[in-house]
């Protein structure tokens, strides 16, 4: 058995790393949540046991069962942050690994916001900016517990605790995670990306891609200082914004 979040565990792990600890067992969205919110506090973090309307980039859905998951967003005042809110994605995406690699589990990454372990989704990461663009909140869903995913998505997802061990304490996990984020933030802009890089599943790897409505094979050779994936085919360099102009991976 893992044990369920609770709040009085969530605050024993997490009180020295945030300000706010808002605690919920269910809503709809926790990244909602945060939006909806008048007056924030950097450093604030939203939880809850269970999501009834999880979701990723381009509306995706994030299958959020209760008890299953860690289904978090942690808002950061975006003046206190030492670069640009452009890579908060893979500031928390390299948190995801770490805390992967803390329970003996090798993940990946695959550009810009999802972690996957062999081929499978087992996290992701949507972040939306809020109050006049002052402040961004850092959505992150993370399959814990072994469960029965949905027929549209079991061949694609899976959870930590299928390939990990000594996994226990859902707060604990929690606590982890929030305290490798602000040890990344306190990183420089190339060392952010040295360590996404390093876990990068696209970096040498040919992708199909779209640009101005013409399909292009190139190769995946680098992240840039903004953030993008940069390929290279034998007579161009591409600097990719957006997943949506990836049609596939070889």
């Amino acid at each position: 058995m893992i044990k369920p979040l609770h709040k009085d565990d969530l605050y024993k792990q997490c009180n020295q790393k945030i300000s706010q600890l808002m605690f919920f067992d269910v809503v709809e969205s926790t990244n909602d949540v945060a939006k909806h919110l008048h007056k924030v506090m950097d450093k604030t973090l939203i939880i809850a046991r269970h999501q009834t309307k999880g979701r990723g980039t381009q509306q995706r859905v994030f299958y959020s069962a209760k008890d299953k998951g860690i289904y978090a967003s942690y808002i950061r005042k975006i003046d206190n942050l030492s670069f640009n809110v452009s890579f908060l994605p893979m500031v928390m995406a390299c948190a995801v690994v770490k805390l992967c690699l803390t329970y003996n589990i090798t993940p990946s990454i695959k550009w810009v916001n999802d972690i996957t372990i062999k081929n499978k989704k087992c996290a992701g990461i949507l972040c939306e900016t809020f109050l006049d663009n002052h402040y961004v909140v850092i959505g992150v869903g993370i399959n814990v517990v072994k469960q029965l995913f949905s027929e549209d998505i079991m061949d694609i997802a899976t959870s930590l605790k299928e390939h990990g061990k000594d996994i226990h304490d859902l707060n604990i996990m929690v606590g982890q995670l929030i305290n490798y984020f602000n040890e990344l933030c306190l990183l420089s802009t190339q060392q952010i990306i040295t360590m996404y890089k390093t876990y990068c599943l696209n970096i040498e790897k040919n992708h199909l891609i779209k640009i101005n409505n013409t399909s292009i094979l190139a190769k995946a050779k680098d992240i840039d200082e903004k953030g993008r994936l940069v390929l290279t085919d034998q007579n161009s360099t591409y600097q990719l914004v957006s997943t949506t102009q990836i049609l596939n991976i070889y």
